[in-house]
């Protein structure tokens, strides 16, 4: 266990101030609860179950401190999201201050946050052995406020996580990524009271572990791209036309423009919205996640 180092107003559910917003979709079928003084906030739908979270003030922390509060803030939710009738953890959003700033040397604040999540998460399942098939899918991506800002999806029966054959899992990247791998499957099968699901992650310019083609948006959006459709192929998905929601987070306010022409990827009916956010690497500028209808599995 961890010694509590956090005073109980630390972890207070998110208020629209200073945070990036849940996804239309996610915020159409169980809308976040509003603030508590203290803990994760719930909020349960038929057949959802999400869990809310914020830690106070974490830009200003030492990255000891920051460590122990994500992990903490993980714990907290998974076991407010397992007392849910939806208990099953398949999706993460994880909204991060400040997310290059360093934190020592060859440290940012991410490469602490997800020294975190790991200790966390191998608490939880009882090693890094038995990450693989294990861990729900997550977005994780910067913004310029004070706190961080997390949300647990949970459905009631276990969804399947699959990984791109296109990328190495992020669960094992080398430590060129930071001392501790980030903890998250690249997309889940879900099902959702509408349907056999597909969450995908924030999707980008990588192949293997490598960022690719730095520099150049129109590149990095082709090879992002590919990597969607590696993803929903491994669904049994035909193409990104199965995709029914997508956000696309961009780095570069002047790129928003050019980020038009996405749309014509998907289907006309895609819900589609766009976000200036920090990238979880310096050189990436554009990441894609969503969710996509999948074909019905036979029984």
């Amino acid at each position: 266990m961890y010694p509590s180092v956090l005073k109980p107003s630390v972890f207070r559910c998110p208020s629209a101030a200073g945070t990036i917003p849940l996804p239309g979709w996610v915020q159409a079928l169980v809308p976040a609860a509003g603030s508590t003084d203290s803990g994760p906030a719930v909020t349960e739908a038929p057949g959802l179950a999400l869990v809310s979270a914020m830690i106070q003030g974490a830009r200003a922390m030492a990255p000891d401190r920051l460590r122990t509060a994500v992990a903490e803030m993980y714990g907290d939710a998974g076991d407010a999201l397992r007392a849910t009738g939806a208990p099953h953890l398949v999706r993460i959003w994880n909204f991060i201050p400040g997310i290059h700033d360093p934190l020592g040397p060859g440290m940012t604040r991410y490469f602490v946050f997800n020294q975190g999540r790991f200790d966390a998460f191998t608490r939880s399942l009882g090693g890094a052995a038995a990450f693989d098939g294990s861990l729900p899918t997550a977005t994780g991506i910067g913004h310029d406020g004070e706190d961080l800002t997390l949300h647990f999806l949970g459905v009631p029966r276990p969804g399947r996580s699959l990984e791109n054959p296109r990328q190495c899992p992020a669960y094992r990247y080398s430590h060129r990524h930071g001392p501790r791998p980030p903890c998250f499957a690249r997309a889940t099968r879900v099902r959702l009271p509408a349907g056999a699901s597909l969450l995908v992650g924030g999707t980008a310019s990588v192949r293997g572990e490598e960022s690719v083609y730095p520099g150049s948006l129109q590149l990095q959006l082709k090879e992002t791209f590919e990597n969607l459709g590696a993803l929903l192929s491994a669904a049994g998905a035909p193409d990104l036309g199965a995709l029914t929601h997508a956000r696309v987070y961009y780095l570069r306010p002047e790129d928003r423009a050019a980020l038009n022409h996405v749309a014509d990827a998907f289907h006309p009916a895609c819900d589609l919205e766009f976000v200036r956010a920090d990238i979880c690497r310096r050189e990436l500028l554009v990441e894609i996640e969503g969710i996509a209808r999948l074909p019905e599995e036979p029984a």
